[in-house]
């Protein structure tokens, strides 16, 4: 028979809480028509391969859709020197396979510094 760990019940439970806290929210749990500032991109390997997470300005962590993933790694963007805005549109068909994806807007922004005010 296997050993179970010392961990109290109570403290896993508390533990389990402030995990469940701190994860990452999927694509379609955002507003459909909201707008959201990403703060951050990051590239995470999981089982199935490379998954992008972008991280929103009140520091919500989201699993982005694969598209969205391709387009910021391709823009390979520079956080402190440029700023990016995402709408989710909902879910739409591609014209060329049929297949449903889900669907976005976004803006890119570079910020412009004062070199005087440096």
């Amino acid at each position: 028979m296997a050993k179970q760990s010392s961990i109290l019940k109570v403290e896993f439970e508390h533990l389990l809480e402030e995990q469940k806290g701190s994860s990452i929210l999927k694509w379609v749990e955002l507003e459909e028509g909201g707008i959201y500032k990403i703060t951050n991109f990051e590239i995470m390997e999981t089982r199935v391969g490379k998954s992008g997470v972008i991280t929103l300005s009140d520091n919500t962590r989201v699993w982005s859709c694969s598209t969205l993933t391709k387009r910021l790694e391709n823009l390979d963007l520079d956080f402190g020197k440029s700023i990016a805005f995402v709408k989710p549109t909902g879910k739409k068909e591609s014209k060329t396979t049929g297949n449903m994806y889900h669907s976005f807007d976004l803006v890119v922004k570079e910020l412009e510094y004062d070199e005087d005010s440096d």
